[in-house]
């Protein structure tokens, strides 16, 4: 699953706020229970909650800069189905190992990654989660080449590249990916939900899609892939709905 929990905002009042929507957040993970979870714009509060909701998960985090109200992205796995292999991070500049931004970009952007390995079948996996830059397309398209490129370097085992790509799909950001990885939608035995993962507090515009799982070619076979609706009533868990797959490692 890929989710991006919305920032911490002041202006996010009432229903909107995070401390009214946390619980139906939580409420819609519990409904899916995946195995492996993305978590974008994670604060600590956030990163608080989730791990103290969601205790048989181990996490991973990498905040994209040391400000007092830090953000960052998460990763979220199961404890009794996976060991930890190798964790890491960068940011997506010139100088990745180092806290840096480059291309006009407005934020800090981070990218982090878990090598896991399946206590069920021994195989092993790599999930990279990160948050590309809203303003700066420059930004988009050279940021995923840096996470390509780690991605390119750590190779030997199946990746998967979740996140919030602020990109669409016709763009040069998603389409630079294509040589490497599939588009989970598009290889999907059965597609379901909306076609818009941004959902604008309920009032989305149709094909917005900008959240996606990325699977490197050859490495899953998807068997569904779906677009949570995460309205309650009218309320939103977040102004992105979250998505996620079932798939088989090959």
């Amino acid at each position: 699953m890929s989710a991006n929990v919305r920032c911490f905002a002041p202006d996010d009042l009432f229903q909107k706020s995070w401390f009214y929507r946390a619980g139906l957040l939580s409420g819609d993970i519990a409904e899916v229970a995946p195995d492996v979870i993305c978590f974008q714009e994670v604060q600590d509060l956030h990163h608080n909650y989730l791990e103290n909701v969601m205790p048989e998960y181990n996490s991973v985090m990498a905040f994209r800069d040391k400000s007092i109200i830090r953000e960052g992205c998460a990763i979220f796995y199961r404890a009794d189905r996976f060991e930890e292999i190798e964790t890491g991070y960068f940011w997506l500049s010139e100088t990745p190992d180092v806290q840096s931004k480059d291309w006009g970009s407005a934020h800090y952007r981070v990218c982090v990654y878990a090598c896991l390995k399946d206590l069920n079948t021994g195989k092993e996996f790599i999930v990279f989660n990160t948050h590309l830059d809203h303003k700066s397309e420059e930004a988009r398209i050279k940021g995923i080449e840096v996470v390509l490129d780690k991605i390119a370097a750590l190779e030997g085992r199946p990746a998967f590249l979740m996140g919030d790509m602020n990109a669409l799909e016709n763009t040069p950001t998603i389409q630079s990916t294509k040589e490497s990885f599939d588009d989970a939608l598009k290889i999907a035995g059965t597609a379901t939900g909306t076609d818009y993962t941004y959902n604008n507090w309920g009032s989305p515009k149709k094909g917005n899609r900008i959240d996606y799982i990325l699977i490197g070619k050859g490495s899953a076979t998807v068997l569904e892939y779906h677009v949570v609706n995460n309205s309650h009533n009218g309320i939103y868990s977040s102004d992105h709905c979250p998505i996620y797959i079932k798939t088989k490692i090959n």
